[in-house]
């Protein structure tokens, strides 16, 4: 009787199996370099009806026209500096917001930073750095600055720097920071500085942040299909996939080792007799007596 050998494995089973878990090992990085530098959505910027634009009147005072783009802070600024600072401190700050315009964006004091001199302007965004300076009273009666640099909204490939006085409590210092704020300030300049030794410049308000409120809580766990992203599809496939290998293995594990336990060695004319059988046989053949050819022709005869 031949011997079956039990295998785990039925035909083209392990090579299936083998694909799909080679499909879910690659998912997983796919799934990490998608979901890899995603942040939360940013609500949009704010819009503005034509209706309700009016026209733009920069400052014309004479601190401002010392100013000079593209360049770092000068003392040839102090004087706009003190004016500005000066002006935030004067005006609350529910005023400055409501004087604030929402219209005014990164490209426009790119091109024209001269229109808007002293212009109050809105913005919401992130702040990813904040700097501390001390001043003299002189500047700031409180003798320090905090130096805020802002990617907006509606850019967040440059960044702005906005210099408050009175930071909002909980407010850190340090870089590599995501905090959620708007801002309420007054445009000076654009203003120089480097980074990877390549000249850059951004444009420099002097204002007021505030926290922006988080969203609120959904109310349920409710899950609606529209919020079922593609990396969510992907990583539910992977899971699937995972899922049906783990217990395909289990099965078919648990399916050999009953089939084992129940199975019976039997040895084939390969194996040849075994040592102990072959000895017995051989103590045997006194006993039994061996037939020659003459005793089998005396049976022919008889």
């Amino acid at each position: 009787m031949s011997h079956r050998r039990s295998s785990i494995f039925r035909g083209s089973e392990l090579p299936r199996l083998l694909l799909l878990l080679v499909i879910a090992l690659a998912g997983w990085p796919l799934v990490a370099i998608f979901s890899r530098g995603q942040v939360p959505e940013a609500p949009p910027a704010p819009h503005v009806a034509v209706e309700q634009i009016t026209r733009i009147v920069p400052d014309q005072g004479i601190e401002f026209q010392a100013l000079r783009d593209k360049r770092p802070i000068e003392t040839r600024d102090s004087a706009a500096y003190a004016v500005l600072l000066q002006r935030v401190r004067e005006t609350p700050a529910d005023e400055l917001a409501k004087q604030a315009r929402r219209d005014v964006f990164w490209t426009q004091l790119f091109e024209r930073p001269e229109a808007y001199r002293g212009v109050p302007i809105h913005l919401e965004g992130t702040a990813k750095k904040v700097l501390s300076h001390e001043v003299t009273p002189a500047m700031s009666p409180k003798g320090r600055l905090y130096e805020v640099w802002f990617y907006s909204d509606e850019n967040r490939a440059f960044p702005y720097v906005i210099t408050i006085e009175d930071p909002p409590p909980g407010l850190v210092v340090g870089q590599e920071l995501f905090l959620r704020v708007s801002v309420d300030g007054y445009f000076m300049k654009q203003l120089g500085y480097r980074a990877a030794d390549v000249a850059r410049w951004a444009p420099l308000l002097v204002g007021r942040v505030r926290w922006i409120p988080k969203p609120a809580e959904a109310p349920g766990p409710m899950v609606e299909v529209r919020d079922f992203t593609q990396r969510n599809g992907l990583a539910f496939l992977i899971a699937i996939i995972l899922g049906y290998v783990g217990l395909r293995l289990i099965f078919q594990i648990k399916k050999a080792l009953t089939i084992s336990g129940k199975s019976t060695t039997y040895r084939t004319s390969s194996e040849g007799v075994p040592p102990e059988d072959l000895a017995e046989w051989l103590k045997r053949l006194p006993e039994q007596g061996v037939e020659t050819e003459d005793d089998h022709e005396k049976k022919g005869d008889g």
